[in-house]
């Protein structure tokens, strides 16, 4: 998202601050950050200060490569156990951005170190953070919307005349504000929204996302005991009808104009945790697989190609599925440490020596037929490690924390 925020007025703007083990941060009339500096570090000595948003050499130099990796990660204070975690997440952290494997700047956590609280999208940081009874929204190092309310990102994505689309989900589960231009164009008390930053199978913009030149995004409500669906289609609602088994439905998206499903009976088997993906060579489900018939119970991780048709299996147990058109691939970990990487191309996984941590599924994308992955050692003497396809491996230095994030984008000639 390359659109600058100040053009965002929100309705729900208040005068509230963050509250950090005793330091607060402020809103200025600029909707910066302001009382203890976005720069100020805390035995993070290895990270840069926060940029002058207004001093554009700070941030971008004039000429970059046509191929950028990104990577968030969470650095904690060298004398804190982010491992045992015993604050919760609430001490002096920084969200670090790196651009091409070199630190390009840091913002405070506050309350917001968990990786389902801060995304990449398009080469820029999005964070959030909440004070007493407001939510504040980050673009890079700068506050560009607050709510009333205890919120989370759920979208956002620019359409086609410049207008930003905000997606903010109420983080007790229920109900949701969609916003564009900071003007509320709808508000819900109850509903959950179907996808999300967290969830591979979307894009950069999270749950919402573009069809045939409209904005999308989904969400379901639970009346009676029964589940109903619903599209929002540039802020305007409609029931969906044609769903004969909505109690089987995990995911629904709007694909070249038609309503499309994942559900846990597909083909014969038995599938949990499905997503549908809108790739160049069809709707493709992903998710765990166990067969209704024969003796052969396994749960196994793999995807199904509606237009070839086809299953793919991927690897016995839970994983964490990535794809495109050609290729899908299946992360799993185990509480052991162990990591490995499953391949639609290849018979045999690929894992990582030593143990290592794998906590969001934003921590890896499929990028140019390959899967990008960055992996957080469990060793305090290691670094993060970004790996791409088979040949290109990367460390990530003066992180003393977790990656949370990756990336990519291409920087084509204008």
């Amino acid at each position: 998202m390359r659109k600058v925020f100040a053009t965002i007025l929100p309705l729900f703007l208040l005068c509230a601050s963050c509250s950090l083990l005793g330091e607060s941060f402020e809103l200025n009339d600029s909707s910066s950050v302001r009382g203890r500096s976005p720069g100020h570090r805390q035995d993070h000595d290895d990270l840069p200060d926060s940029p002058d948003p207004s001093d554009t050499s700070a941030v971008l130099p004039e000429v970059l490569p046509d191929t950028l990796v990104w990577v968030s990660a969470v650095s904690f204070p060298k004398d804190y156990d982010w491992q045992r975690d015993t604050a919760y997440g609430c001490r002096d952290a920084r969200i670090v951005l790196y651009r091409n494997f070199k630190p390009l700047f840091s913002v405070p956590a506050c309350d917001g170190a968990s990786p389902d609280r801060h995304h990449i999208s398009e080469g820029h940081l999005y964070s959030e953070y909440t004070s007493t009874d407001s939510t504040f929204f980050r673009c890079d190092t700068s506050v560009y919307l607050a709510l009333k309310g205890s919120y989370t990102l759920s979208g956002l994505i620019e359409d086609a005349s410049g207008g930003v689309y905000v997606l903010a989900s109420s983080r007790s589960g229920s109900g949701f504000t969609l916003l564009r231009d900071g003007v509320v164009l709808m508000s819900k008390p109850s509903g959950t929204v179907l996808g999300g930053f967290g969830d591979p199978s979307y894009g950069s913009g999270g749950a919402l996302y573009v069809d045939g030149g409209y904005i999308y995004f989904c969400f379901c409500v639970e009346k009676w005991g029964e589940r109903i669906f619903y599209v929002v289609e540039n802020g305007v609602e409609r029931q969906v009808t044609s769903i004969s088994d909505a109690a089987s439905v995990d995911d629904l998206k709007i694909m070249d104009g038609c309503v499309t499903t994942a559900t846990v009976k597909c083909m014969g088997s038995i599938w949990e945790d499905t997503r549908v993906w809108n790739t160049a060579s069809g709707p493709v489900q992903s998710g765990g697989i166990t067969a209704m018939r024969g003796e052969d119970k396994r749960l196994r991780a793999g995807i199904y190609r509606f237009l070839v048709p086809c299953y793919e299996y991927l690897c016995e147990g839970e994983a964490e599925i990535y794809l495109d058109e050609n290729s899908a691939y299946a992360v799993s970990w185990t509480s052991t440490g162990e990591l490995s990487i499953h391949s639609s191309r290849s018979q045999s996984p690929s894992s990582l020596p030593g143990k290592w941590c794998y906590f969001y599924p934003s921590c890896a994308k499929m990028a140019f037929g390959r899967l990008l992955m960055a992996a957080t050692p469990v060793d305090e003497g290691a670094g993060i490690q970004v790996l791409w396809g088979d040949d290109k491996t990367w460390e990530l230095e003066g992180v003393r924390g977790f990656a949370s994030g990756v990336d990519v984008t291409v920087n084509r000639p204008s």
